[in-house]
């Protein structure tokens, strides 16, 4: 028997909220493909699901915001894109 093992899974940013069978989906996913490495894990994997879409409603997810986004980032918040 093996020790109980616990993922965190974090869908990529566009509405994975809004799926239904996302986390039905990914759980079975992992299982199959620990288990199949590991036979010992069956009934050992709990999957946890860290559902935060709502966080981003109120902010565009466009080009735009994007570029905006790593200007600030990476050139910090005073800085416009230079030459050279």
């Amino acid at each position: 028997m093996s020790k109980p093992l616990s993922i965190l899974c974090v869908h990529g940013v566009g509405h994975g909220d809004q799926d239904p069978d996302l986390a039905s989906s990914w759980s079975e996913a992992i299982n199959n493909g620990l288990i199949a490495w590991d036979p010992a894990l069956k009934g050992e994997v709990t999957c946890d699901f860290l559902m935060y879409d709502k966080l981003f409603e109120k902010t565009p997810l466009d080009a735009t915001a994007a570029c905006s986004s790593c200007r600030r980032r990476y050139a910090g918040p005073q800085a416009w894109w230079r030459n050279g």
